[in-house]
């Protein structure tokens, strides 16, 4: 009889074990879908605060000193940017803007 109680007391403990990993995987489970949530939001403003610092150069209207501080500013991120990072590249398309710039003459 003695044999048997203390069979029962370790299918209980193990039972309980069973019952206490089962809740921690089901924890798990529903908050990865919180974390991975998380982790992209954290991408996307990352990638935001990254694109503001050229954003503010985009136009039809954008003056010389403008271009200039962008050109600068592509190169200075470029010559510091690491391994993975991808470089930055401007493509001029200034066909049909041509007549638009003027100059004086001082």
């Amino acid at each position: 009889m003695e044999n048997a109680s203390k069979a029962l007391i370790i299918a209980g403990a193990i039972l309980i074990a069973i019952l206490l990993i089962s809740v921690g995987l089901v924890v798990f489970n529903s908050t990865k879908g919180v974390t991975d949530q998380a982790g992209e939001l954290g991408r996307t403003m990352s990638a935001e605060v990254f694109n503001n610092q050229f954003t503010q150069y985009f136009g039809d209207r954008v003056s010389a000193s403008n271009a200039n501080q962008l050109l600068n500013r592509v190169k200075s991120y470029n010559s510091s940017k690491g391994t993975n990072e991808p470089e930055i590249t401007i493509n001029l398309n200034s066909a049909s803007s041509l007549g638009q710039f003027s100059y004086r003459k001082l």
